[in-house]
């Protein structure tokens, strides 16, 4: 069996704002986005509905609209 590759997800949060997060399955990233921000002690909320593998242009281009 062929071991997953790590994709990059981009996310949201409820109320605005957008991240990333490199993880195996869209699963995973989900729970790796909510773990981080817990960790962190952020009030920010993930939109578990929003996650959708990028590619780096993608990630260039949003980063050149939030400039």
């Amino acid at each position: 069996m062929a071991e997953l590759k790590r994709k990059q997800y981009m996310y949201n949060f409820i109320g605005g704002g957008w991240n990333t997060i490199w993880a195996k399955t869209k699963r995973g990233a989900i729970r790796n986005a909510r773990d981080e921000w817990k960790r962190q002690g952020s009030n920010l909320e993930v939109d578990v509905n929003t996650f959708r593998v990028v590619s780096h242009e993608e990630v260039d281009v949003m980063l050149m609209m939030t400039r």
